[in-house]
């Protein structure tokens, strides 16, 4: 049994250094950029 493909997509977005390409392009279009977390980090704000 493999693991759940979106856990290992979530995984790679969460990446510090991915995240901030996707903030930056985001941005340079003119756009907010979405809050990218992983389940784990969510829920320690509770």
């Amino acid at each position: 049994m493999g693991k759940d493909p979106r856990a290992v997509a979530l995984r790679h977005i969460a990446n510090a250094q991915i995240k901030w390409r996707i903030e930056r392009t985001c941005v340079s279009a003119g756009y907010i950029a979405p809050v990218v977390c992983t389940p784990e980090q969510l829920m320690e704000d509770l």
